[in-house]
């Protein structure tokens, strides 16, 4: 197939498929992280101290953790359509449900039960675009999905604000309906996704038989493993243990900035609310920018991995800096390059484990290394509110975070390159735990 025609068929996936998963993981983000702006209001309500809303913002986590992987495998046997369809069904509802926490103990279930639910889908969502688009064309398809994350938050915390504003309305407090008017956009789209989405290329009746040809015969010299692994076979591979650690530090910083942000800037600038939910969206707003332009980029020159590393380290020094500035507009720009250094990273980072397995085993340790990620997004919100009750100084907290993404971008350095096979050693483990 020529280059014009290969641009074609990328084009007609990208126009079908990458829209309405950017706005899946979109919502996804809204309802996962609008505890943030809620919590100006909620944590008060509720008599919850900076540990208890650090708890049970990770806890979501735990349960992602837990259900991730099994997920994952119920996917590939189903088909994304419905499994993806299922997920969001029942994340809207159990979102729409948080209204009716009345103390930390159902706050900490509601919240285990939304990353139950939610469980599978971002790795789903990973693995189902390595179905449809051959190496060479993800990372580019990745970044434009992962934007759905800075978008969810530049737009959320204004829009989460706006909401508060409303307080009294149907008799409900403004935090009470964040979560009721944000948790019914992913029930409306679960049920589009039932009927839109395609299981696989070859029942894509959108594209020509000979696209249809050209995108299995691409995909079929890539998918060199096929067979079902299991979780404590993948932790075998060292790759994939450094891998799970590496997204984890991401992670960590990941949440640790994005649920305590509006907090760290009330504490800073003495804002309103509203105030605060506007000023939270400018750090997600840059980086939507960043994850474009520098994700563009590394995949044209082929250099993901350096990329990522750069990206993670200015991260880290950013969030190191913003905690001794006295400033706060200081300390907001620099929160701004630390939210665009991490995640920019993470488009960067999902190049490499997607090209280093295929198939099932793809979903599986795609799923394995969100899953065990994941539980960064755990550890970055309770160590910052463990560390604000300890000390009373949120700006320590960051501290904290910048020392575990520096200590990502080490592991980073020593991940192997997406443009390379596993090497011998991998491999041979591999051919170990698929035998």
């Amino acid at each position: 197939m020529s280059l014009v025609a290969e641009e074609k068929v990328i084009n007609k996936l990208n126009r079908r498929l990458l829209p309405i998963l950017l706005i899946s993981f979109f919502v996804s983000i809204l309802d996962r992280t609008n505890i943030s702006i809620a919590s100006l209001q909620m944590n008060e309500d509720l008599a919850l101290t900076a540990q208890m809303f650090g708890f049970g913002s990770g806890i979501f986590f735990i349960s992602y953790f837990i259900f991730e992987v099994p997920s994952n495998y119920i996917l590939e046997r189903v088909g994304a359509r419905r499994w993806i369809a299922r997920i969001m069904l029942t994340w809207g509802i159990i979102t729409m449900a948080t209204m009716f926490v009345t103390g930390p103990i159902s706050f900490y279930v509601l919240r285990f039960l939304l990353g139950a639910a939610e469980a599978g889908f971002y790795p789903g969502v990973i693995y189902y675009i390595s179905t449809f688009y051959p190496a060479r064309h993800r990372t580019k398809a990745n970044a434009i999905f992962q934007i759905g994350s800075p978008i969810a938050v530049a737009l959320g915390s204004p829009i989460s604000g706006l909401i508060l504003e409303l307080d009294g309305l149907w008799g409900l407090r403004g935090w009470q309906l964040v979560f009721v008017l944000e948790g019914i956009p992913a029930v409306i789209l679960g049920v589009i996704i039932w009927f839109y989405l395609t299981d696989s290329p070859s029942k894509a009746k959108w594209l020509k038989p000979e696209e249809i040809k050209w995108l299995n015969n691409e995909l079929a010299k890539e998918a060199t493993v096929k067979e079902h692994v299991s979780f404590f076979k993948l932790i075998k591979i060292p790759q994939l243990i450094l891998q799970s650690f590496v997204y984890l530090s991401i992670v960590v910083g990941l949440y640790g900035v994005t649920i305590w942000l509006p907090q760290i800037v009330s504490q800073m600038s003495g804002a309103s609310n509203l105030a605060t939910s506007f000023l939270s969206a400018i750090p997600s707003i840059l980086a939507i920018f960043g994850i474009v332009i520098l994700a563009s980029y590394a995949q044209k020159v082929k250099k993901q991995k350096k990329y990522a590393i750069i990206s993670s380290v200015i991260g880290a020094i950013a969030l190191v800096l913003s905690a001794f500035t006295g400033n706060p507009w200081i300390a907001l720009v620099l929160l701004a390059v630390a939210a665009t250094g991490i995640q920019a990273a993470i488009p960067l980072f999902w190049t490499l484990p997607s090209s280093m397995f295929f198939g099932a085993t793809a979903a599986a340790a795609i799923a394995v290394i969100n899953s065990i990620g994941n539980l960064g997004g755990f550890v970055g919100p309770y160590v910052v509110g463990y560390i604000s009750d300890a000390t009373g100084n949120l700006q320590y907290g960051l501290i904290f975070l910048g020392i575990v993404l520096f200590l990502g971008a080490i592991g980073l350095y020593y991940m192997k390159d997406n443009t390379k096979k596993l090497d011998d050693e991998d491999e041979s483990k591999l051919d170990k735990v698929t035998s």
